[in-house]
């Protein structure tokens, strides 16, 4: 082996470290947003308090990480779309077949 392969160690790279490469946020931190709009007409309804929503009399787990906040639906078809703020984080389906948590997390704009 030549000398400068030896001197190269394989899992060296140029990267630079996270710390040289961080730097100070030009926004100002704001503790309290405003509250999220969702779209004029939408349908929106407010989760409990163990993050489950009563629809059709029936009482349906959606996110006990969410409790409390508000979520839009989108029915369609046998379906209704459950968002938090953009993002889809379920689907429950009327035909029978439950409901299904959304795993890979689309954004609206990919639906």
């Amino acid at each position: 082996m030549a000398a400068a392969e030896i001197s190269r160690r394989p899992h060296s790279s140029p990267a630079r470290t996270p710390a040289e490469v961080w730097r100070k946020s030009e926004r100002r931190y704001d503790p309290n947003p405003p509250a999220w709009q969702y779209p004029e007409g939408a349908e929106v309804k407010r989760l409990e308090a163990h993050g489950a929503l009563h629809m059709n009399g029936t009482r349906r787990q959606i996110s006990r990480l969410l409790a409390g906040e508000h979520v839009q639906l989108e029915r369609i078809e046998q379906r209704i779309l459950i968002f938090y703020r953009h993002t889809l984080i379920r689907e429950i389906d009327l035909s029978g077949h439950g409901s299904t948590i959304e795993e890979s997390w689309p954004e609206r704009s990919q639906l």
